[in-house]
């Protein structure tokens, strides 16, 4: 078969590349957060100077920050971080062993969750999950497998997506692991009222027994490491609840990621 010169990749990308100028033009990108105009899709320069990032020093189990004046003088200040526990992990261990977050809860960070979370602002996902990526990355493992935190069928129905899901698919294509997707052996069986105004005691009470694993799960899932993936973590009791479940059925560790964190 013979190929025409327009099959030349170098061709090609020129075209590409064309193509997305006259279309940047076209269709300008604007930030997300401010609503400025910029080159490219993502966040303008202030904007992304203003996302409060969750950087070592952190708990190696619940992802919190931790006062660098905790840290013994051996590790300041170019020594590397890591091992360090907070007090809470120490005194209650989770059944989920290592919580992840982006950036904190805040200002800022509700401005692109709150628009994708009940806005259905769904072009969102695509630039949450890739500044989740380095996260994921650090929790990942060939043979985890990746469960978002499912909604209940009613609020799913009421909402038309599952926030949570659409970040763990585009996590996954984003970083070619949709094989590890996993979207169907956890579901959430129990309608919780809205968690947010309640307390840490509160949420643990409603969340009991909210998870179920389909039937075919069990053997699916024993021995296997798992990656939890949600939009935000409160007070940690959703995920507690499902890493809970999940190891009682075999799961040899469970780990969490989310984009935000509430500090």
């Amino acid at each position: 078969m013979i190929k025409s010169p327009a099959d030349s990749p170098a061709i090609t990308a020129i075209t590409d590349l064309f193509v997305t100028r006259f279309l940047n033009r076209l269709v300008p990108h604007h930030c997300p957060i401010c609503g400025q105009e910029i080159s490219k899709s993502g966040l303008c320069g202030a904007c992304w100077n203003d996302i409060c990032f969750i950087t070592p020093p952190i708990c190696l189990y619940c992802g919190a920050p931790l006062p660098r004046s905790l840290l013994p003088k051996s590790q300041l200040p170019d020594a590397p971080i890591d091992n360090l526990s907070c007090g809470a992990c120490l005194k209650a261990p989770s059944p989920v062993d290592r919580s992840r977050a982006v950036c904190r809860y805040d200002v800022i960070s509700k401005s692109l969750i709150l628009p994708f979370k009940h806005g259905a602002r769904l072009e969102l996902a695509g630039l949450l999950a890739q500044m989740m990526q380095a996260q994921f990355h650090e929790l990942i493992r060939p043979d985890t497998l990746i469960m978002p935190i499912p909604l209940h069928f009613t609020r799913r129905l009421y909402r038309r997506y599952n926030q949570s899901a659409e970040l763990a698919r585009h996590l996954c294509a984003q970083t070619q692991k949709s094989a590890q997707l996993d979207v169907m052996s956890l579901y959430r069986r129990k309608a919780t009222r809205p968690l947010a105004r309640h307390s840490k005691d509160r949420r643990r009470v409603m969340l009991r027994d909210a998870f179920a694993l389909r039937p075919h799960a069990t053997a699916h899932i024993k021995g296997r490491p798992i990656l939890l993936i949600d939009d935000v973590l409160t007070t940690g009791q959703t995920s507690t609840s499902a890493a809970a479940l999940l190891k009682k059925h075999g799961a040899a560790q469970v780990d969490c990621l989310a984009f935000a964190k509430v500090i």
